[in-house]
């Protein structure tokens, strides 16, 4: 890519997140950084744009606030969920010449290690809470075939596995009457949270 056209991505990205958010804006270093990842990993500028919007009209439906967006640290979930599910359209219009997937590595990786960090935890646990951590392991297992398989884009695979772990915090809060979830010490459920 020429220096223009790696200028014209970082400005682009400047210049758009500025409109959205509403007024002038000087991004920090940590945002210079994070804009430079982006372009390494081949992160097309649309989908950066794309990802944009979709992290401030979710802010904008979650009501009235105070605050503003002000780092594009807020945008990075969005950014890489559509990243994901551009690249997992992209594979499915593919032909498949390979034994490689069409559906989403990184979130199937992160759904294995979950899961096993469930497993792991049951063994050493009471019997009720060790019955939900297995019961959790299972669903992620289901999402994580559906994510390797490519059935299921990376927002129903972030939305489904932020579902498991909340409904595993309250049968646990509920159960033991505190936060028992911390105490496991278990990864974040969406590989977008990670």
């Amino acid at each position: 890519m020429s220096d223009s056209a790696h200028e014209q991505y970082f400005d682009r990205i400047e210049e758009h997140f500025g409109r959205r958010r509403g007024g002038p804006l000087v991004l920090s270093p940590k945002d210079w950084s994070l804009v430079e990842a982006w372009h390494k990993s081949g992160i097309p500028l649309k989908i950066v744009l794309r990802g944009i919007n979709q992290a401030f009209d979710r802010f904008t439906t979650s009501g009235p606030r105070p605050d503003r967006i002000n780092s594009l640290r807020y945008c990075e979930q969005e950014i890489q969920a559509a990243w994901e599910d551009y690249r997992g359209t992209y594979r499915l219009r593919q032909p498949r010449t390979g034994p490689e997937s069409a559906g989403l590595p990184t979130a199937s990786a992160h759904l294995r290690v979950v899961s096993t960090a469930c497993r792991s935890a049951a063994t050493n646990a009471h019997e009720t809470t060790a019955s939900r951590l297995l019961a959790a392991a299972a669903e992620l297992d289901e999402i994580e075939r559906a994510a390797a398989n490519g059935d299921l884009g990376a927002r129903s695979v972030d939305r489904r596995a932020n579902d498991v772990e909340s409904r595993l915090r309250s049968a646990l809060k509920s159960h033991a009457g505190t936060d028992g979830f911390n105490a496991l010490s278990l990864p974040p459920f969406s590989p977008y949270d990670a």
